[in-house]
């Protein structure tokens, strides 16, 4: 991405025009607590099953 690029990605008014639901909000936290939190099976789980390996080594 050259700078103009750049620029016009991260400083346009459309980039900032996201808008998020409680839902997205709710459903964020509920990841990062299963990634974060202490309990090692469900981050184990959920990365199994929400990670297509196949991309990650480039296949």
């Amino acid at each position: 991405m050259n700078p103009d690029e750049f620029e016009r990605a991260a400083f346009s008014d459309e980039a900032r025009a996201i808008q998020f639901t409680m839902e997205d909000a709710e459903e964020a936290n509920e990841i990062m607590n299963i990634l974060l939190g202490k309990e090692n099976e469900a981050r184990t789980k959920y990365i199994f099953d929400n990670i297509d390996f196949k991309v990650v080594e480039g296949e």
